[in-house]
């Protein structure tokens, strides 16, 4: 189908601004900084279901903390509008996701942690069954146990990982006339540490 020159130029500007936003590290943090404040309020009850949704929500975040650490290399997630790490490594597989962008995965229970977010990512968390069988298993060697899907080993790694995050990320400098230069920089080092708090708070 072809397209007349303003509608081609209309997409042009499209896939550019796309281009601009996708490849800025801190509007990957924004969005999972909103991911994670929803999956906090969420309690992680099995019976209710929401424990999947919770994890759900995690795992979009951490998602979104990958990007932003490509991002922040130097590496581009967006390209012509479009996004490269989801087309190269498969939607929401995370473990190979944080192979790609340098994530130290040394540690047995940070891999299988990022398969059980991808088991609620996938499906878990929004169907009652995979897209494909070959989801159906993965977070329990093929024989799948929704009740053993998290456990405390997982709940730290997932923490350890998001600190170790927060320690490495490379933040933005305040823009703020009304604050001196050491006040904007102090401001700058407190990020971390705001997240850290907001994130970790469970109000339920």
């Amino acid at each position: 189908m072809r397209h007349g020159p303003g509608e081609q130029e209309g997409r042009e500007d499209a896939a550019r601004l796309l281009d601009y936003i996708g490849n800025e590290p801190t509007l990957w943090v924004g969005s999972a900084h909103s991911l994670m404040l929803a999956a906090r309020r969420l309690p992680m009850r099995v019976e209710t279901g929401t424990l999947w949704v919770k994890l759900m929500l995690r795992g979009f975040a951490i998602e979104n903390l990958f990007k932003a650490k490509w991002t922040q290399s130097g590496q581009r997630a967006v390209t012509k509008g479009r996004l490269q790490l989801d087309r190269e490594l498969g939607n929401h597989q995370l473990a190979k996701m944080a192979e790609h962008v340098g994530i130290d995965l040394n540690q047995p229970s940070r891999r299988l942690m990022l398969e059980a977010l991808t088991s609620a990512v996938c499906y878990l968390g929004r169907y009652p069954v995979p897209k494909h069988p070959k989801y159906y298993g993965m977070h329990s060697e093929g024989k799948p146990d929704l009740r053993n899907l998290w456990c405390p080993a997982y709940e730290k790694a997932f923490w350890d990982l998001v600190e170790q995050f927060l320690a490495e990320f490379e933040w933005p400098k305040v823009k703020n006339l009304n604050m001196s230069a050491v006040e904007r920089e102090r401001a700058r080092l407190q990020l971390p540490e705001i997240y850290w708090t907001e994130w970790r708070r469970d109000d339920l």
